[in-house]
């Protein structure tokens, strides 16, 4: 029986970009009016926080997306779910299933009213 050592894998580089951490301790109304002041500038509480204390922060900063647009991406995100069975429902059909007269139809219609409406939320033109 030969028992041979393994060899060690080489070490990656680090993933981040920003690998050092540090952390600080804040009162609750601290706190508080920080994540408003972030909120008010409309970037994200990490970006405010190097902003404020940094003369020339060397990174760009980070917007944060408004709620309403995050809750309409993840609409869009289930649309696109409920896209994919349609689109698995008609190849079914296709290899010879018999589906009701109109049913097909009307699903795909329903869903591209509904795609339609999440994108015109968001403001971005459908391809």
């Amino acid at each position: 029986m030969d028992v041979t050592p393994k060899r060690p894998r080489p070490r990656r580089k680090p993933h981040r970009k920003h690998p050092h951490r540090t952390t600080l301790r804040w009162s609750n109304d601290d706190y508080a009016r920080l994540q408003a002041e972030a909120e008010r500038a409309g970037v994200t509480l990490g970006t405010f926080i190097r902003s404020r204390t940094l003369a020339t922060p060397t990174t760009r900063p980070r917007r944060r997306a408004s709620v309403d647009l995050l809750a309409l991406s993840k609409a869009l995100a289930q649309v696109s779910r409920v896209g994919g069975n349609l689109h698995q429902l008609v190849r079914h059909l296709n290899f010879g299933g018999v589906p009701e007269e109109g049913e097909v139809n009307a699903a795909l219609t329903g869903f591209n009213e509904m795609v339609e409406a999440v994108m015109d939320a968001i403001g971005k033109e459908r391809r």
